[in-house]
């Protein structure tokens, strides 16, 4: 059977994906920018619960959600993240009705991880942090069962451009990737390398398209020229 390419590259290489010091400056204000595009969102839509697929070491978007007093899941495909983000979870100041959980899983799994641990998922949002989307190996299949899964979807991404792509190349170098292949289609912009990493930038049309094939509502929201919100709701 084979495996699950960003499961072998995260495995190996998370600890690297999650330093800051490898984020190329204009990865590192992008960011703050995702962030508070982020906090806007979550107070302006009100979900009961936030999934992050993707929550790294607990550094991206966990701090906003629990900060809000929303319900947090967060998914991560590397064990050494999840527990970080759930240290962290006990370092905060919780609301005494709050749920907070960070699982090393695959996003694709969310069915089984809601039944085992008996969270309740009405009016709920799952967001990809940091183009974590683009390491999703057959996305349409995972849209179709968020949405039958009645879940709202957030994409936070980058746009396709020439200065993006060149900082990509740069972060994925100093993550330890090697023989890095940029492969460019209709799509947008793959990034393979030997350590198995698979990162598609999608363009927006593209995420926009996937969304409306898997019956959701799509709405692109520019954040800056970096990078872009696709929000996929029910209604």
């Amino acid at each position: 059977m084979n495996e699950n390419p960003s499961l072998l590259f995260f495995n190996e290489k998370a600890p690297n994906i999650a330093n800051v010091n490898n984020y190329p400056p204009i990865i590192k204000d992008y960011l703050f920018k995702e962030r508070e595009f982020f906090i806007n969102f979550v107070k302006a839509h009100e979900y009961k619960l936030i999934i992050e697929a993707g929550c790294m070491d607990g550094q991206l978007l966990m701090p906003l959600i629990i900060s809000t007093k929303t319900n947090y899941l967060g998914i991560d495909l590397n064990q050494e993240m999840s527990n970080k983000t759930n240290n962290r979870i006990g370092e905060m100041n919780l609301d005494s009705t709050q749920f907070a959980l960070a699982i090393n899983n695959d996003i694709t799994n969310l069915p089984t991880i809601i039944k085992q641990q008996k969270i309740e998922v009405t009016n709920s949002l799952v967001v990809f942090p940091f183009n974590s989307f683009g390491h999703i190996i057959f996305p349409l299949p995972l849209l179709k069962m968020l949405r039958k899964m009645t879940l709202d979807v957030l994409i936070l991404s980058y746009n396709a451009t020439s200065i993006i792509k060149e900082a990509r190349y740069s972060y994925y170098k100093l993550c330890g990737c090697t023989d890095l292949n940029l492969c460019e289609d209709k799509n947008g912009a793959l990034f393979l390398s030997s350590e198995h990493l698979h990162a598609y930038g999608y363009f927006p049309h593209t995420l926009s398209t996937m969304l409306e094939q898997s019956d959701f509502i799509s709405e692109i929201i520019p954040i800056d020229d970096i990078g872009f919100a696709c929000h996929g709701s029910r209604a």
